[in-house]
């Protein structure tokens, strides 16, 4: 299938899951911070998914949350995942809104920051992709456009 032209913005886990599958697929069920919520069919599903977009979006707390999730690999991982998440923010488009504007937006009392630049950003009419059934369930309650990864499963 052919890129939508349209823009998918990755939650931290999904991210996480890309990042940690690039690196070694086999190694998504090993690290702590994947085993639990994914299985390697869920690196391939991501892949297949993101074949719907034109464009790769994020935002600097996504980042910077991944950045800190992945560094509790141990080498060679940590170094690969290093350059993979740095691959990936090289191809990414990323959006910047300011954080003491993010923390007066309703959703910073529900879901804190990252989850709320991941609002912010699905207004623009960017898919937020996550696996986060609260987040999920309030994107859809504001009219944003969201792809829960545990529906995609099904």
């Amino acid at each position: 299938m052919h890129p939508t032209g349209k823009r998918v913005i990755l939650d931290t886990n999904i991210l996480l899951l890309l990042v940690i599958g690039t690196v070694a697929r086999d190694h998504i069920e090993r690290f702590r911070r994947t085993r639990d919520r994914f299985e390697r069919e869920d690196f391939d599903l991501l892949s297949d998914s993101l074949r719907h977009f034109s464009t790769l979006v994020t935002t600097p707390h996504v980042l910077t949350e991944t950045s800190n999730l992945i560094s509790s690999l141990h080498e060679p991982y940590l170094s690969e995942a290093r350059r993979v998440l740095a691959s990936f923010i090289t191809a990414a488009e990323e959006e910047h809104t300011a954080s003491k504007s993010l923390v007066g937006h309703h959703a910073y009392a529900l879901f804190g920051l990252t989850d709320t630049g991941l609002a912010d950003a699905a207004r623009g009419g960017t898919v937020v992709l996550t696996d986060d059934a609260p987040l999920h369930a309030f994107l859809v309650g504001i009219g944003a456009e969201t792809w829960n990864f545990n529906h995609l499963r099904d």
